[in-house]
């Protein structure tokens, strides 16, 4: 979900920047019509005007679309920080960030130490089972000699 929202704000971060520059350009645009008007007739100056009106209505749009996109930019980053307190939150509450690692150990040791009363039984065990056969050979024997 952190990978899906650095996205979606990188794609914001992105549609700004482009609104930036366009922004940046209409207003070349603009301050180029500005000087042409001075400096040709009345008769293509409210064709300029006209294109003036339209670049500054096209730039108000692009100004309100920025606004939204650092709007919806600040909502995001306010996400992002809720949701890196929750993952701490679950860190912290599972034990920190070495828990399962910690505990693997744990459980590698407890293991061990049954293997090795695993190995000290059968020890324990073979050596009755010497034992016996040893006392059975010797009851073997002494019924023979009877």
């Amino acid at each position: 979900f952190l990978e899906e929202t650095h996205l979606i704000l990188r794609r914001q971060q992105q549609a700004v920047d482009k609104i930036r520059s366009e922004n940046e350009t209409l207003r070349a645009d603009v301050a180029k019509c500005r000087r042409h008007s001075a400096a040709s007739g009345p008769a293509s100056r409210s064709q300029r005007q006209h294109r003036v009106d339209r670049l500054l209505a096209e730039k108000e749009n692009l100004t309100v679309t920025a606004d939204r996109e650092r709007t919806a930019i600040r909502t995001v980053h306010e996400h992002i920080a809720v949701l890196q307190a929750k993952v701490l939150r679950e860190r912290k509450a599972a034990g920190g960030v070495n828990a399962t690692r910690e505990n693997e150990l744990v459980v590698q040791k407890q293991v061990r130490i049954l293997e090795d009363r695993l190995d000290q039984a059968v020890v324990r065990y073979n050596q009755a089972l010497a034992q016996n056969r040893q006392l059975r050979d010797s009851i073997d024997n002494l019924k023979k000699e009877h």
